[in-house]
């Protein structure tokens, strides 16, 4: 997932909610795509430890962005985006917490946040 209408810098400084796909495999939640290893729930997880989503770390062009976790900002866009690409099995959608958002942009319409660090809560 590449973004368009791309905004950069700082974007919040508290940490905020949002949506994120998962794929889910015998109970673990693991990232939609290039992730191997499950991910930890309720725990903060850094995007550069799991290499979630890069595009590229220097910016040379207005789709291009550092390294993050890609998140939704509404569970709608979310439930969207888990339709679309569900040519993929066992796609789930959770809430997490965010932090350390350094852009974002759209996916067609729907507004995705790029950030550095997500916490998978437990009732999401």
């Amino acid at each position: 997932m590449c973004l368009n209408k791309l905004r950069t810098g700082p974007i919040f400084s508290k940490p905020t909610y949002g949506y994120k796909v998962f794929k889910e495999v015998k109970g673990k939640l693991y990232g939609e795509m290039m992730v191997d290893e499950p991910l930890p729930v309720n725990k903060w997880i850094y995007s550069n430890r799991y290499n979630e989503r890069a595009c590229v770390d220097n910016l040379t062009d207005t789709r291009d962005y550092k390294l993050g976790w890609h998140v939704f900002e509404k569970r709608k866009d979310a439930v969207n985006w888990k339709n679309i690409d569900g040519l993929l099995n066992n796609l789930v959608i959770r809430k997490v917490l965010v932090k350390g958002i350094h852009c974002f942009g759209y996916q067609g319409e729907a507004k995705t946040l790029v950030c550095r660090k997500i916490k998978i809560l437990l009732n999401g």
